[in-house]
């Protein structure tokens, strides 16, 4: 039976016209309906039929809670209406204008979210907290960064004001007197030292048994000046460290070397650092000191030198020069430097070395005692030969 589809009854293009109709309305009542944020999914059921099963591309997924029967034979819904996941929205994080000085009176505006502001000031406090105070645990003074520097006339008032505890070997000497065996002895007896001067040699005495104390703010200078003039360094060096070890003290806390002399072998320290005629030789022997060939530890042998010149004291070989100067504290320095030049003369011209270091220093006890006078007045001239 031949069919002319060109010449169609009227019914079955009013069928067809109005199959068409029914789909424009089915799909416009679906995207008014649907809620926003909804996935539609339609599956054609006559391009399934046409194209093979068995293209996974084609399939639909199993969806829970809805019937497995969707895509099948059957009576299928047309569209699958999947809700998509919930979406949590947040606030925008707030921002607070910081202002931060550039210039004179400039100032630069940022804006930065509050968490990164609290999280910045979190962090700089965490590190801050980190840094070690100057001075150790162990120190409760807040010393400087520069602290200023102080010199031997300054110190030694700073001790005569003290109370100091006074020396039972003070007397030696006079109760050697009281022992004599002949003429001959008391014709060697030395001078008895001026009435007016023994205040100055007790208080010498008394530093003497002083330890050096890390809280006291004339210490602490005394050793910050000292190293700053033999390294030429400009800021304060720690309270404990290897750095020490550079100006000849043997351990990371020169209060161990200090035992022997107290803080008079500070105080002679202090006078060879500081004094203006005495740093040509104050350099001579940094310089030696940290050779490679005639390396030896400066600051013990300047204490070495000390305990020497304490002993010329007490035996009262330093006491007719005191009363020929009338100073007791100024010749004790005077022959401390003279033992110094004398040692780092010999040192030099013999090229010793730390193994003879004893034996010279006895040779210079002894030699310096009995020229007390001569070296003392021939210092001025021997500090010259060093800035030359």
């Amino acid at each position: 039976m031949d069919l002319d589809l060109g010449s169609r009854s009227p019914i079955f293009v009013r069928s067809l016209e109005n199959i068409a109709e029914e789909e424009k309305l089915s799909d416009h009542d679906s995207s008014v309906n649907s809620p926003v944020g909804v996935d539609q999914l339609t599956v054609d059921q006559k391009s399934r039929s046409s194209s093979s099963i068995n293209d996974d591309r084609l399939r639909v997924p199993c969806v829970p809670g809805v019937p497995s029967n969707v895509g099948s034979t059957g009576e299928p819904s047309r569209r699958l209406n999947l809700p998509l996941p919930s979406i949590t929205v947040r606030e925008p994080v707030k921002k607070q204008r910081v202002e931060i000085a550039v210039g004179d009176g400039e100032t630069s505006r940022l804006q930065l979210p509050l968490i990164s502001i609290r999280n910045a000031l979190e962090a700089a406090s965490e590190e801050w907290s980190k840094v070690p105070t100057v001075g150790g645990d162990t120190a409760k003074i807040q010393t400087p960064l520069i602290s200023p520097e102080i010199d031997v006339e300054e110190a030694f008032n700073y001790f005569r004001g003290l109370n100091l505890p006074h020396d039972s070997n003070s007397n030696s000497v006079a109760s050697a007197r009281v022992r004599w065996k002949g003429f001959v002895q008391w014709l060697h007896t030395p001078p008895k030292l001026s009435a007016h001067l023994k205040p100055d040699c007790d208080l010498i005495y008394s530093i003497v048994q002083c330890s050096l104390d890390w809280e006291d703010n004339v210490h602490w200078r005394m050793l910050q000046t000292i190293y700053k003039q033999l390294t030429g360094s400009k800021i304060d060096c720690p309270q404990f460290g290897s750095h020490w070890q550079l100006i000849g003290f043997q351990g990371s806390d020169p209060a161990t070397d200090l035992r022997g002399v107290g803080l008079l072998g500070l105080l002679q320290f202090l006078f060879l650092s500081t004094k203006q005629e005495c740093a040509p030789l104050a350099r001579k022997l940094y310089t030696v000191a940290n050779s490679d060939n005639q390396a030896f530890p400066l600051a013990v042998l300047s204490l070495n030198v000390t305990q020497i010149a304490l002993n010329a004291l007490r035996s009262g070989k330093l006491n007719k020069e005191c009363n020929n100067r009338q100073t007791v504290l100024l010749v004790v320095n005077l022959f401390y430097i003279a033992v110094l030049h004398y040692i780092i003369t010999i040192w030099v011209a013999e090229q010793k070395t730390i193994k003879d270091s004893g034996y010279l220093l006895k040779d210079a006890e002894k030699y310096c005692c009995k020229n007390v006078r001569k070296l003392i007045q021939d210092i001025p001239e021997q500090l010259e030969k060093y800035s030359k």
